[in-house]
C-alpha cells in the first residue's frame, strides 16, 4: 500500500516518486506530482531553494491489515455503484452493467 510521506530533500533519493508537485514561491510547477526522481532534478531542486518534498512510500501491511484495506475497498466501490446506479433499479441491464462492473473492480483486489 502506498502512503504519501513528507520528507526533506537532502534525504530524498533517486528513484524516488513525487506523490505531490513541487512548487517554487510563487507557486509556479516546478515538477509535476508522479514524476521519478533522478540526481539532475534533485540539483535543480536544491539551486531553487525547495526544502522539502512528498514522495510515494511503499508500506509493508500484515496479510490481516491487507485484507482489512481490500474489504475497505471493495466496500467503497460497492456503495459508489449503489449510488451511481440507484436511479435504474428497475432497469435489468442497467443492474446487469452495475455487476459486471464491481465484478471488474473486485478482479484487481486479488
Amino acid at each position: 500500500m502506498k502512503n504519501k510521506k513528507p520528507l526533506l530533500l537532502d534525504e530524498a533519493a533517486t528513484g524516488m516518486t513525487l506523490a505531490q508537485e513541487v512548487l517554487d514561491v510563487n507557486g509556479f510547477c516546478l515538477v509535476a506530482a508522479e514524476t521519478t526522481l533522478t540526481v539532475a532534478m534533485l540539483a535543480s531542486l536544491k539551486r531553487r531553494g525547495v526544502k522539502s518534498l512528498i514522495i510515494w512510500e511503499e508500506q509493508e501491511l500484515s496479510e490481516e491489515a491487507l485484507e482489512d484495506a481490500r474489504w475497505v475497498q471493495c466496500e467503497a466501490w460497492r456503495q459508489a455503484l449503489e449510488q451511481r446506479f440507484r436511479q435504474v433499479e428497475d432497469d435489468a441491464n442497467m443492474q446487469c452493467l452495475k455487476e459486471i462492473l464491481l465484478t471488474y473492480r473486485l478482479q484487481g483486489l486479488n
